[in-house]
């Protein structure tokens, strides 16, 4: 048991330090933000050693608080069933605690205290800025639905992904949602055939897979755990490499039916090998975790007819995705 304070954050620089490897400067090329976090290493040999973790800040959604050297000072920001709009910044109640003697922070000192919490919500102010917590944001559902934040898709309509890309946030992932595209995939399926999932996106809550089962290709979607349908082909794919498309052709969304889906068509270096209709679709997204996959289908699966990762036996040289219309 150790009692210095520390922060999740300090773990990366922990296994750096016991692993004798130093922090990387640059990761494929690309220079990297220096780790903020520092080595928890030292109490391992020494369980009353002097903390070295001084100072950490804490921000999500609006809430706020800031640890120093045994004091807490923390700000609740809004409540968690009022999901839109923004409570404003300009009558914040701070709380402060002196987690040295009260670790649970049962008894809120700022009236005793006011200097000390001025101190604390300046020396937040100071991290806040170092590490580009501001501008504050305390809404949810616009954030969530990434409406107003910087986009890596807004106003893209190709997007071109590598074997073993994985971990795409659904936010950075491509917009298909009740939008006509196509996804075409050049694979190696050898010579023995191919089973696995070649790209998929959501998970048990809704989304779509493009897989392939018994040498056929599969393409599920996922209607909120309430509706699955599945597009086969006939015949199993051939070998060696193949060109792999579904093209999805949305129907006009009405008022009466906001949720309306689209017609699939599958096709194999370019012959149609199957259609059918996916009578519903999600309008704007599948989960708040779930990712987008190539080669596999992380987290939990969109389809219950395999279980994670089932990833792809064969090769991928690319999987691209081409937006139409609105």
């Amino acid at each position: 048991m150790r009692s210095q304070f520390h922060h999740v954050i300090d773990i990366a620089p922990t296994i750096y330090e016991a692993a004798g490897i130093p922090e990387p400067k640059t990761v494929a090329g690309v220079k990297q933000t220096p780790i903020a976090g520092t080595s928890m290493a030292y109490t391992i040999s020494d369980p009353d050693a002097e903390g070295r973790r001084m100072t950490q800040y804490f921000e999500t959604g609006g809430h706020r608080a800031i640890y120093h050297n045994g004091w807490v000072a923390a700000a609740f920001q809004g409540v968690p069933w009022e999901l839109t709009g923004s409570k404003g910044f300009d009558n914040t109640k701070w709380e402060l605690y002196n987690i040295e003697e009260d670790f649970s922070e049962a008894v809120d000192l700022a009236q005793k205290h006011p200097e000390k919490l001025k101190e604390l919500q300046a020396i937040f102010d100071q991290e806040a800025e170092k590490y580009d917590v501001y501008p504050l944001d305390d809404r949810f559902a616009e954030r969530a639905l990434n409406l107003e934040r910087p986009s890596v898709t807004r106003g893209r309509t190709f997007f071109s992904y590598a074997a073993g890309t994985n971990r795409i946030p659904e936010g950075s992932a491509p917009p298909i949602y009740q939008r006509t595209h196509t996804i075409t995939a050049s694979i190696d399926v050898g010579d023995d055939g191919a089973q696995g999932v070649i790209v998929a996106e959501g998970g048990s809550a809704g989304g779509y897979t493009l897989y392939v089962k018994e040498g056929k290709l599969v393409y599920e979607y996922n209607f909120f755990g309430k509706e699955r349908k599945k597009i086969v082909s006939a015949a199993k794919l051939p070998s060696g490499k193949v060109q792999v498309e579904m093209d999805y052709q949305q129907k006009p969304v009405t008022q009466a039916n906001p949720a309306v889906g689209g017609t699939v068509t599958l096709s194999v270096n370019g012959k149609q090998v199957a259609r059918g209709e996916v009578p519903h679709v999600v309008p704007s997204r599948f989960s708040a975790t779930e990712t987008l996959d190539i080669g596999a289908d992380l987290g939990s699966t969109v389809s219950k007819g395999y279980t994670a990762p089932h990833a792809f036996s064969g090769k991928i040289e690319k999987v691209d995705i081409k937006l139409k219309g609105e």
